[in-house]
C-alpha cells in the first residue's frame, strides 16, 4: 500500500483517545467546535446536525457501507451509512476454557471498593490456534471483501469503511502471527525515565492496562516499581503479533481490490485514531499530548499519484482527510470543514500544507 501511495510520517490526531479523535476526523471539526473531548460524549448529542464524511459522500451519490470500528463503539451512527451495519458472525472465545474462573479469582482478590470488582476484563493477551476468520478482524474482513465485490459491480460509486480492532487491547491474534516474531529480538523499552519536572497531569497513568485480569498491578510511570523485561517482552510480542495479523487482513482487502479491477479508480486510505506508548517515558498506553500518542500512521493511495512510494515529512492532521477525499473524488468540499486538503502533498511531498498540527487532551 505504501508503494502505491504517499506515507505521511508527521500525521497527528486531534485527541489521543478513540472517540474524540474519530468524531473529529469524521465530522471535519476540531474538538472545541464539535464539543467532543472525551470517551463518553456522543458527537450527535454534542452536535446533532453534524454531517459526517460518509454522510456527505452519500449526499453526492455514493453508497456508504461500514464494518467494524469506524466511530467509537457503540456509536455506529446510522445516518452515515446507506445500509444497516451488519453484525459479525458469532465467534468462539479466543481465551482458554478456564478464563472465566481465572477472572473470578482475580476479582475476589480485589477490595470491595475497587471499581474492577464487577468490571474486569479477561487476560491482556491470547494466542489461539485458529484461522484468521475465527477472530473478529478476520471475520469482518471477509464481510468487507463481500461488500467490495458487490459494490464494485454496481452502478453507484462507493465509500467502504473497514475498522480494525487490533492492535487495541486485548492483544489477541492467531498463533501463527506470534510465531512470526522472536520475542528475544524485539525492541523492548524498560529503562526510560519520566522527564524531570514533568507535571503529573502531562503523563497518562497506564491505567488502561489495569482493566485486564493479568495486569491489575501494572505500574504507573512514576512508580518505583518497573515493568519487568519478561513482562514487557511478552506484551511487545503480543503487540507485534496483532500488527502482523491486521496487516495480513489489509493485504486480503487489497488483493480483493486488485482482483475487482477497480484499483485505478479507487482511493485507499490507511489511518489510525491515535498513537501508543510501549514503554516510552516509562508509560504504556495513550491519552497524552506527547507526540508518540498524537502521531498516527497515515497512507493515502490515490490513482496515478506522481508521488507513489514516497514519504512526506510535512505536517498533516487527521482532520485533513475530509477535504482531501472530497477533492480527490471530485465532489464539493463543505464550507464547515476545518482541515486542509493534502492533495498538494500527493502532487509534491515537500509542499507544506499545514504550519502546525494541533492536538489537545483534557
Amino acid at each position: 500500500l505504501a508503494a502505491r501511495g504517499v506515507r505521511f510520517d508527521q500525521a497527528h490526531c486531534q485527541v489521543a483517545v478513540c472517540n474524540p479523535s474519530r468524531a473529529s476526523l469524521m465530522t471535519g471539526l476540531r474538538p472545541d467546535k464539535l464539543g467532543v473531548w472525551t470517551l463518553p460524549i456522543h458527537f450527535r448529542e454534542a452536535m446533532p446536525a453534524a454531517v459526517t464524511l460518509p454522510q456527505w459522500f452519500r449526499q453526492s451519490g455514493y453508497t456508504a457501507v461500514s464494518h467494524g470500528k469506524i466511530f467509537h463503539n457503540p456509536t455506529p451512527d446510522p445516518q452515515s451509512w446507506s445500509e444497516p451495519i451488519r453484525s459479525a458472525p458469532r465467534l468462539p472465545s479466543a481465551y482458554p476454557e478456564d478464563t472465566p474462573q481465572r477472572i473470578r479469582e482475580v476479582q475476589e482478590s480485589l477490595p470491595n471498593s475497587d471499581w474492577r470488582k464487577d468490571n474486569l476484563r479477561g487476560p491482556s493477551t491470547a494466542a489461539p490456534d485458529v484461522a484468521d476468520s475465527q477472530l473478529i478482524d478476520g471475520a469482518r474482513t471477509d464481510m468487507a471483501i463481500e461488500d467490495l465485490r458487490r459494490l464494485g459491480s454496481g452502478e453507484a460509486p462507493f465509500f467502504l469503511a473497514m475498522g480494525y480492532v487490533r492492535p487495541h487491547l486485548a492483544w489477541i491474534a492467531p498463533q501463527k502471527y506470534w510465531d512470526m516474531h522472536d520475542p528475544a529480538t524485539l525492541p523492548v523499552v524498560i529503562d526510560r525515565a519520566v522527564t524531570p519536572n514533568t507535571p503529573p497531569y502531562a503523563l497518562s497513568n497506564s491505567y488502561e492496562l489495569t482493566h485486564y485480569a493479568d495486569l491489575i498491578d501494572f505500574p504507573k510511570p512514576w512508580d518505583a516499581q518497573r515493568v519487568s523485561d519478561q513482562r514487557a517482552r511478552h506484551l511487545m510480542h503480543a503487540y507485534y503479533a496483532c500488527v502482523s495479523y491486521v496487516d495480513a487482513q489489509i493485504g486480503r482487502l487489497l488483493d480483493a481490490l486488485d482482483e475487482s479491477g477497480l484499483v485505478e479508480n479507487t482511493i485507499v486510505v490507511l489511518w489510525s485514531d491515535h498513537g501508543w506508548k510501549l514503554g516510552e517515558f516509562n508509560g504504556w498506553g495513550k491519552m497524552t499530548n506527547y507526540e508518540i500518542d498524537t502521531r498516527v500512521p497515515l497512507i493515502i493511495a490515490a490513482p496515478a499519484s506522481p508521488m507513489a512510494g514516497r514519504q512526506s515529512d510535512e505536517l498533516a492532521e487527521l482532520l485533513d482527510l475530509y477535504p482531501t477525499l472530497c477533492e480527490l473524488a471530485g465532489i464539493d468540499t463543505p464550507e464547515f470543514v476545518e482541515g486542509s486538503s493534502l492533495v498538494p502533498n500527493l502532487q509534491d511531498v515537500s509542499v507544506s500544507v499545514n504550519r502546525a498540527a494541533f492536538s489537545q487532551y483534557y
